[in-house]
């Protein structure tokens, strides 16, 4: 489904199954992205992030309960009308969250010599939907 997006946008989710928390931010370009990360983070961006797209994880502390936690931001600053080229960046940028998501849980592609791909391949679609559904709601 092919959707201009006018505006920009963030949003954020928590998986209870693996206890990652997400966001996603859509449309902004480095400075406002910069500032969104400070303002949500209260930390910079260490790193150098490519054009297109990046996913960054983030050591904060929650601001609920105080404790330490960890998330992912996936960030599309150039998300246009859903074609091919914004889904395969998302897809991509999905890519990094899984195999984060699922390693700091000690799910491997390869374990013990055997390929284990069927949770990555799962989780994978999961995070794609969940973000285009976000994306479909603008």
């Amino acid at each position: 489904m092919k959707k201009n997006i006018k505006k920009s946008f963030t949003t954020n989710w928590f998986d209870p199954v693996y206890r990652m928390n997400y966001w996603l931010v859509v449309g902004l370009d480095l400075e406002e992205m910069k500032a969104f990360y400070f303002r949500t983070f209260k930390q910079t961006i260490d790193r150098d992030t490519t054009p297109g797209g990046s996913t960054l994880r983030v050591a904060y502390k929650n601001k609920r309960d105080g404790s330490d936690s960890e998330g992912l931001v996936i960030w599309l600053p150039d998300w246009s009308d859903g074609g091919a080229y914004d889904v395969s960046t998302l897809c991509h940028e999905c890519f990094h969250a899984m195999d984060w998501t699922l390693k700091s849980c000690s799910v491997l592609l390869d374990q013990k010599g055997v390929e284990w791909n069927e949770p990555h391949a799962y989780y994978i679609g999961y995070l794609v939907r969940k973000c285009m559904e976000e994306i479909e709601k603008r």
